[in-house]
């Protein structure tokens, strides 16, 4: 729809005053190639908020926030998340079947032990893969942080790296299923987003969609699509996914359609997530392992063991979804969350 600037500007002004719509959440939705009544479908996190603060109250947010905590549970509920090998950096209390690596020999010695030789670690309160990185363990150094370095250099890193009162998890490197292989990057892990509502004791699924790793990437965030990765929706009961879409540049959201994956080649569209199935019942049954909140957003990646819990999220991202399944959500979400 080619508008010209003035028309341009004038539906601009017309979304700001009648649906509280700024130019960037107007770029981020692509409403400019969508009729002016489905704008009002389109919510943004900040609209969100209350309702997920009456689902999820805050007492609840750190047993899905702190990652520690969430993989404790996990460990507890007999639920699949990917090995913790040892917290790193910060004195953790309680019985833990983990170490706690508070110096480099520690560290150095668990990670001597592991039979695998590529490592990832992860903030216990990041987000966004904000601090994450990769390790990768040679016969006489370790390789992180673009660098190389000793065990004493390695952990001199973590500790420069590392925010007051948090701790790293120390895990081998997840990789993909093979059938994700033609819609993922070589070097990142790529997750499911996979939303779920409890009422009532009864666990239902509200959407799902991929995050799908580009370039070098290690983490597969979309972050309003400023990380360069690509989302494309999931179809609840096949697990078939749609047109994937991405931005062309990291500082605004431009949003395009993506056909074929950029590394790969390979068409995503129409693509099958793999252990579709598994997924949805490792959903349902996570859930009940988390009574205290009502609406959580799973990242969970599937390999070829099978799907594994990664994280979970109390605010589960209704920007993601919309822009995955180029839909808004505002009466889908009233239906199951209430009014707003």
């Amino acid at each position: 729809m080619n508008v010209g600037r003035l028309g341009a500007w004038r539906m601009l002004l017309s979304t700001r005053i009648r649906h509280g719509i700024g130019p960037f959440y107007f770029c981020l939705f692509s409403l400019n190639g969508k009729p002016a009544s489905n704008w009002p479908e389109y919510l943004t996190n900040y609209e969100l908020e209350p309702v997920q603060r009456r689902w999820n109250p805050e007492h609840t947010h750190s047993l899905v926030r702190d990652k520690l905590q969430f993989h404790q549970r996990c460990d507890q509920a007999n639920l699949p998340t990917p090995v913790l090998l040892a917290a790193v950096g910060r004195v953790v209390a309680g019985n833990m079947s983990y170490p706690n690596a508070q110096t480099a020999k520690d560290l150095d010695l668990v990670l001597q032990s592991w039979t695998g030789s590529d490592f990832f670690l992860k903030h216990s309160g990041g987000a966004h893969g904000h601090g994450a990185f990769t390790l990768q363990r040679h016969a006489q150094a370790y390789e992180f942080g673009n660098t190389r370095g000793n065990a004493d250099e390695l952990f001199a890193y973590i500790q420069a790296n590392l925010p007051d009162g948090e701790c790293y998890l120390l895990q081998p490197r997840i990789r993909n299923h093979p059938d994700l292989g033609s819609v993922m990057s070589p070097t990142g892990l790529g997750t499911v987003r996979v939303v779920s509502l409890l009422r009532a004791g009864d666990v239902s699924i509200l959407s799902a969609c991929l995050r799908i790793t580009v370039g070098a990437n290690v983490t597969d965030n979309f972050s309003v699509g400023s990380a360069g990765n690509l989302t494309a929706p999931i179809d609840l009961d096949t697990g078939r996914l749609g047109v994937a879409v991405g931005s062309r540049t990291k500082h605004w959201p431009d949003m395009h359609t993506v056909a074929l994956h950029p590394d790969t080649g390979m068409a995503i569209e129409g693509a099958v997530v793999p252990e579709w199935t598994a997924v949805k019942a490792l959903t349902l049954r996570a859930h009940k392992a988390f009574p205290e909140l009502g609406v959580i957003g799973w990242d969970i990646a599937i390999t070829e063991a099978g799907p594994l819990l990664v994280e979970a999220n109390h605010a589960w991202d209704i920007n993601l979804l919309q822009v995955a399944h180029r839909e808004g959500f505002r009466s889908r979400m009233v239906a199951a969350l209430g009014m707003f």
